[in-house]
């Protein structure tokens, strides 16, 4: 991931919107970024996205009692560990509702404090 140059992508994430930079990496499917709280993450620029602050984040359960989890690990060993979600995204004036994403609790690794999380395309 990190040994091709980056290209961001500027979005908003929630409802009220929450500007992010994230990293569009085609060689990859998740789409997150990191969210309060956040446990072990790395120092990024614009705040951390809060998502008690949205009224359109919804967790993803895997069952009755508890919120989906996901683990990504790149090829260059970073990593993203979190619970799955749903969400509004926007992308210049295009809103897209109910996108599944990844609210990273533990990001680590060789990532930028410009960058927000990263969408996998």
């Amino acid at each position: 991931m990190k040994q091709q140059p980056q290209q961001q992508v500027v979005l908003s994430i929630g409802t009220p919107p929450v500007e992010a930079f994230v990293i569009a990496d085609t060689g990859s499917d998740l789409i997150w970024t990191q969210c309060l709280p956040c446990r072990n993450c790395y120092n990024q620029t614009l705040p951390i996205f809060d998502p008690a602050r949205s009224c359109t984040f919804k967790s993803i359960s895997c069952n009755s009692n508890n919120a989906c989890t996901y683990k990504y690990e790149y090829g260059d060993n970073s990593t993203t560990i979190g619970n799955l979600a749903t969400e509004s995204f926007r992308i210049g004036s295009l809103v897209v509702p109910n996108i599944a994403f990844g609210c990273s609790h533990e990001s680590f690794g060789l990532f930028y404090k410009t960058d927000n999380g990263i969408i996998g395309l």
